[in-house]
C-alpha cells in the first residue's frame, strides 16, 4: 500500500480551538489523514469540513459507521467528552480524548469502568501532553535523583487573563462543565502527579467575583500528596500574571515567554 491508502484515517470531533490544532497537525504528517469532521449541524461547520475536503457529520455513530476510521480525536466541549468516548469504545475505535475526560466524578468513574471492562486501556488516551514533554521528564529525573532531598512543599501558579472573545467563541466555557479548574487546572494536576506522585486530598476556595459567570474564574487550592508533601496552588483566568506554565515554559510561542519566572517551586 502507498499514499493515502496507507495512512491512518482519523476523525476529529469538534473543530473548535483545539480541534483545529489537531487538524493542522494531521495535515502536516504523512502517517495519518483527516477522514471526517463531527460537529453540530451548522453552515459554518459544514463549510469548514468542505474546505478540508472531508465529509461532515452531526452524529458520531453515523460517522464511524460510514467512514470506518482508524481512530477518533475528541475535541468537543467538555460536556460531551464522556458520552463520545463511550461511543468509541462501543465501536472499538481507538481515541484521543482532550482533557478533561469528564465534567463530573461520576461520569469519569463510569467511563473508566467502561474502558476497563472492555479491556480498552491501550486504545484510550487523554490529552495530557505536558506529562510526555521534555520539561516534565527532566524535572522528574532530577526529583527522583534525590538532588534536592525529601520534597516537603510545592507552590504552583496558573494565572492569566482570557479575553472576552475566548468566551464569545465558546459560550460553554463560562457554563457548568467549563471554568479554569476543568479547562486549565486539569493540566496542572497532571503535572503535579507526575512530579510528586498521587494526591491524597484537596481543599478548594473558589470565586466568581470578576466574571460573575456560573463557574469559577479564580481558585486557591491546597493539596496533600500520598508522600506527605503539601502543596498550594493559585488559579485564575482573569488575573494578569507571568506566573503560569504558558508564560514560563516557552512551550507555546503564542504566549509571551518569561524565562526568569517560575510556575512551580518545589522545596
Amino acid at each position: 500500500m502507498s499514499g493515502i491508502d496507507s495512512m491512518l484515517k482519523v476523525v476529529v470531533v469538534g473543530p473548535g480551538l483545539m480541534g483545529r490544532q489537531h487538524i493542522e497537525l494531521l495535515a502536516s504528517t504523512s502517517a495519518a489523514c483527516l477522514a471526517g469532521i463531527v460537529a453540530p449541524d451548522s453552515d459554518k461547520n459544514k463549510q469548514y469540513a468542505e474546505e478540508q475536503g472531508v465529509p461532515f457529520f452531526s452524529d458520531l455513530r453515523k460517522c464511524i459507521e460510514q467512514v470506518k476510521p482508524s481512530g477518533v480525536i475528541i475535541a468537543s466541549p467538555n460536556q460531551f467528552h464522556a458520552d463520545q468516548a463511550e461511543i468509541c469504545v462501543e465501536y472499538t475505535i481507538p481515541f484521543l480524548l482532550e482533557k478533561p475526560l469528564a465534567t463530573t466524578q461520576m461520569e469519569g468513574r463510569n467511563l473508566l469502568d467502561i474502558v476497563n471492562k472492555a479491556d480498552f486501556q491501550d486504545r484510550a488516551m487523554v490529552g495530557h501532553h505536558r506529562s510526555h514533554g521534555s520539561i516534565i521528564r527532566r524535572s522528574v529525573e532530577l526529583l527522583e535523583s534525590g538532588i534536592i532531598g525529601q520534597i516537603v512543599t510545592v507552590q504552583g501558579s496558573a494565572q492569566f487573563f482570557k479575553p472576552q472573545s475566548y468566551f464569545a467563541q465558546g459560550p460553554w466555557r463560562s457554563q457548568p462543565g467549563g471554568g479554569p479548574i476543568l479547562l486549565n487546572m486539569i493540566h496542572e494536576i497532571s503535572n503535579l502527579r507526575a512530579l510528586l506522585g498521587e494526591i491524597e486530598s484537596v481543599q478548594v476556595i473558589s470565586s466568581t467575583n470578576v466574571r460573575q459567570a456560573e463557574v469559577e474564574d479564580t481558585a486557591v487550592i491546597n493539596l496533600r500528596f500520598d508522600s506527605g508533601a503539601l502543596g498550594s496552588f493559585v488559579l485564575s483566568d482573569c488575573a494578569a500574571s507571568s506566573k503560569s506554565w504558558e508564560m514560563t515554559s516557552g512551550e507555546n510561542l503564542v504566549y509571551p515567554y518569561f524565562p526568569d519566572e517560575y510556575c512551580y517551586v518545589v522545596s
